[in-house]
Formats: C-alpha cells, sequence, structure tokens
C-alpha cells in the first residue's frame, strides 16, 4: 500500500504505525498541519509546537533559564532603584550613597545566602541517607538524569506537604522537603 498526503494534510490508505518501517517515503509536511513524519524509515511525532519531544525539552530548558535569569535582574534593579530613590528622598545625595551601598549588601546577600536564608527560616535540617534512603534514591537518579551533581536534602518539620530546590547554581542547591510529603506519597509519586 502506498501512503500519501491528500489534501487535508492526512494520510492516505490508512496510515503507517507509529514506530513501524515504511516502504515508500512520507513526505514531510508542516507540523501543525502534519503532526507526524519520517526519519530514516521510522515513524516520528512532533508535539504541539512541531518539535520533536527532546528538542522541545532542551528549548524549554533553555528558554527558562534565560527567562529566569531576566526576571532576577529586573526583580534585583527594581528593589536596588527603589532602595536608592528613598535613599535620597530621606538623605539627600548622602542617603543615595548609603542606599546604593546598602543595596549592594542586600543584593549580594540575596544572591550568595539565599538558599541557607531559606532553609533557615523553614527550620530546616539536613536528613541523611540512612533516615531516608528511597528520597536520596530518588534525587540521586533526577540529578542524575538531569545531569547535574546530588544535591544536599533538606527536612523541614511540618506537616504541610511541599517540597522545593534552592540555590544559586546546581553546584550550590539544595532539596527541601516537608515530613508531610513524605508521608502522604509514595516514592513513584515523590519522583
Amino acid at each position: 500500500m502506498t501512503h500519501g498526503v491528500n489534501g487535508r494534510g492526512r494520510l492516505e490508505g490508512g496510515g503507517p504505525k507509529l514506530g513501524s518501517r515504511v516502504a515508500s517515503p512520507v513526505p514531510c509536511v508542516h507540523p501543525r498541519r502534519f503532526p507526524f513524519y519520517l526519519d530514516n524509515g521510522r515513524l516520528n511525532i512532533y508535539d504541539i509546537n512541531g518539535l520533536k519531544s527532546n528538542e522541545r525539552k532542551r528549548r524549554d530548558a533553555e528558554g527558562l533559564t534565560v527567562t529566569n535569569t531576566l526576571k532576577t535582574v529586573l526583580l534585583l534593579t527594581s528593589l536596588t532603584l527603589l532602595v536608592i530613590y528613598l535613599g535620597e528622598l530621606l538623605g539627600g545625595r548622602a542617603g543615595l550613597i548609603f542606599a546604593f551601598v546598602f543595596a549592594l549588601f542586600m543584593n549580594g546577600a540575596a544572591y550568595w545566602f539565599s538558599d541557607r536564608i531559606v532553609l533557615a527560616l523553614h527550620r530546616a535540617r539536613p536528613i541523611a541517607e540512612a533516615e531516608a534512603p528511597e528520597l536520596h534514591a530518588i534525587v540521586r537518579r533526577l540529578a542524575q538524569r538531569a545531569g547535574i551533581p546530588t544535591p544536599p536534602i533538606y527536612l523541614i518539620p511540618t506537616r504541610s506537604p511541599n517540597a522545593f530546590a534552592t540555590g544559586r547554581s546546581p553546584r550550590h542547591a539544595a532539596i527541601a522537603v516537608t515530613e508531610g510529603i513524605l508521608d502522604i506519597l509514595t516514592p513513584e509519586e515523590l519522583e
């Protein structure tokens, strides 16, 4: 059976099965109209944005990094300008200089110590592998899959289910989980 594309962007003849080898070539059509294509005789599927899913994940990760960095710079710049404006308003030129130095100190501390500040606010304590071997195995697998160093894991003493990652880079990161989330989720759900 010959497979082709009809005028409405659909395969004629029922179409090949996903992952099957196809004898005759199926033309590559724009992914929004024709959501799959042939690559060396293998049928592949585009996701909704027209990219293969691995390409999309990579693009999304790069985009998130740029977007998050831009948001952080914009937030810290806005906060710095606000502090400088208030310094000038309250103390004139001397107040402006003091506020600028204070803003630099505040931004530096927020950048370098944000992970420790957040963990201290939540009264988190490091959790040993002997206490939670499954949790450590989950984090190790996820870090290995992401290609980053395995971060230290902290336990927050609260019944509210929550988990978060904090830190300025993968090498300076930490994972925090609450007692509540460990009690209600299975290891598969937690991963």
